[in-house]
């Protein structure tokens, strides 16, 4: 049962939640923000100067790239959804394909039309990301290089502290942007009652990784914050 919709808690980066918070204020919606996770840059070197691909499969992927971008050549450019093509613009960089779906699913579905066997694929990402893409890539023959170019952690809190930030704002919509932020806000939390709770998830991913720790999610069609904020309005009309 969907429960009122009004004060929604925002668990992803501050310098991600603008949009978010901007989208929800103009609909009506409280939003607070509690971040659950933080990026960390890492270091790294690539095998290769030339690549057929090269896939960014978030706008954290960019960022922390964005230094080789100049420095290496590439055939084929691949954003996984809107806003980290929207950053790939701001280098310059125009994405020759940005699949309908923003999934690793959706990518996969456009790259079956692509002969892609021993064009080599470059893909920066994080050591927590999903093997989904990278094990689809190796089955169709294609050269995989992997480097992790950032990392995911959580954010700490004292002890209770999270529930009663919930209890104090009268939280009653919680989102997820990621399985990390899901994981690091299920790791701090002891007595939340997630079935007095509305859980959004961004996508399909984020909300399968709840499903296996017995929580239920909504996740809207389009995998974005302005995908989100259109289904908490759906839902709130429909409570």
């Amino acid at each position: 049962m969907i429960q009122k919709i009004k004060n929604i808690l925002i668990t992803r980066q501050p310098n991600q939640s603008v949009d978010f918070i901007n989208e929800l204020s103009k609909h009506g919606f409280y939003p607070f923000l509690l971040p659950m996770v933080k990026i960390i840059p890492l270091d790294y070197s690539l095998s290769l100067n030339d690549y057929d691909f090269i896939i960014f499969t978030s706008t954290n992927a960019v960022k922390y790239f964005s230094n080789n971008l100049k420095k290496i050549k590439f055939k084929n450019i691949i954003a996984i959804g809107e806003k980290t093509a929207s950053l790939l613009k701001q280098y310059d960089i125009l994405p020759n394909i940005i699949p309908d779906e923003f999934s690793a699913e959706g990518l996969i579905k456009v790259l079956d039309n692509l002969d892609i066997k021993n064009n080599s694929f470059l893909i920066p990402t994080t050591p927590t990301r999903s093997e989904l893409l990278e094990k689809y890539l190796k089955q169709r023959e294609a050269l995989v290089e992997i480097r992790y170019v950032y990392k995911t952690v959580g954010e700490n809190y004292p002890e209770g502290y999270i529930e009663n930030f919930i209890i104090n704002n009268k939280i009653d919509t919680i989102t997820f942007a990621s399985p990390s932020a899901a994981k690091s806000f299920l790791q701090q939390v002891k007595n939340t009652n997630f079935n007095l709770l509305t859980i959004i998830s961004i996508g399909k991913t984020t909300a399968t990784f709840l499903e296996q720790n017995g929580i239920k999610s909504y996740y809207p069609e389009k995998y974005t914050v302005k995908g989100m904020v259109k289904l908490i309005s759906s839902l709130s009309k429909n409570k």
